[in-house]
């Protein structure tokens, strides 16, 4: 701490070279993203502060309501074939792009 402020080497092998980056000329106060983090802060209060069967009617209104009725997504079955060591060297051969890829019926 001594060294950043009198800004000289007090040894050198503690010693910094780069300047200090947490100048006050680096920090800027972005107004429009305050506001907004405080606007979404308050929503969220709000939302929180309504009994069960307002915020029910709420999350239809927003769309944010979750549904129960869940669809059934497809699931494929991936073929594996047993690892041996001529399979592992010719993939080995295909990925470094020494062979063309050889394709199973």
């Amino acid at each position: 701490m001594k060294q950043v402020i009198e800004n000289k080497k007090a040894r050198n092998d503690l010693w910094c070279p780069f300047p200090d980056e947490t100048a006050e000329s680096n920090v800027i106060e972005v107004p429009s993203a305050i506001k907004s983090y405080k606007e979404r802060i308050n929503q969220e209060l709000l939302k929180s502060s309504l009994p069960a069967a307002e915020r029910k009617v709420y999350d239809e209104i927003a769309g944010t309501a979750i549904s129960k009725k869940k669809k059934a997504a497809p699931v494929y079955q991936i073929k594996r074939n047993k690892l041996t060591k001529e399979n592992l060297l010719d993939a080995m051969e295909v990925f470094n792009g020494q062979a063309p890829p050889a394709i199973d019926p």
